[in-house]
C-alpha cells in the first residue's frame, strides 16, 4: 500500500484529515450544498492508478422522467470540466471521479485532484437543481462502503 501511504503523507501535509481502511482513505468535506461530502481516495490492484471518487446519490434516486436529462448534463459536464469525469457506476451510483497514473504526487498535485472532485459534486448539485433537484440529496452519507 506505498502508493496509499504517500497520499496519506500529501493529506498530512495539506493538513487534510482522513480516516483509514483497509485499502482507502476517506475525506469528508462541509460545503455550501453539501452537509457531508464523502471523498474516497484508491489505487487499482497494482497501485499503478491513484482514483479520487465522490458518490453522488443512487442513481434510482432520480425520478424516472429526469434521468434522461440528468445523464445528458451529465455527459456534458465532462466534456466541459478538464481532469473530472461524472460517471454511473456498476452499483448504480451517480459519482464524480479524478484519476491519475501518477502515483507520487505533489501535495499541491493532490490538492488539485481533490478540489477538482469537490468542486464536480457542485457541478452536479447545479445540474439537479437545474432539474428540479432531481430528487438527490444535499448530503452523500450512505448506508453503502463508498
Amino acid at each position: 500500500m506505498k502508493a496509499i501511504d504517500d497520499v496519506a503523507k500529501r493529506l498530512d501535509e495539506l493538513d487534510l484529515h482522513y480516516i483509514r481502511s483497509d485499502k482507502a482513505l476517506h475525506l469528508h468535506w462541509q460545503t455550501e450544498h453539501f452537509e457531508d461530502l464523502r471523498i474516497k481516495i484508491v489505487t487499482n490492484e497494482a497501485e499503478s492508478w491513484l482514483y479520487i471518487i465522490a458518490r453522488f446519490s443512487d442513481f434510482s434516486d432520480i425520478p424516472q422522467r429526469l434521468r434522461y436529462d440528468f445523464t445528458v448534463e451529465m455527459l456534458k459536464a465532462s466534456w466541459k470540466y478538464n481532469g473530472i469525469k461524472f460517471a454511473i457506476s456498476q452499483d448504480n451510483d451517480v459519482i464524480v471521479v479524478s484519476q491519475t497514473n501518477d502515483t507520487e504526487l505533489t501535495k499541491d498535485e493532490l490538492s488539485t485532484l481533490v478540489e477538482s472532485v469537490v468542486n464536480g459534486c457542485e457541478v452536479l448539485w447545479q445540474i439537479s437543481s437545474s432539474l428540479g433537484n432531481a430528487g438527490l440529496p444535499k448530503h452523500n452519507t450512505d448506508s453503502k462502503n463508498h
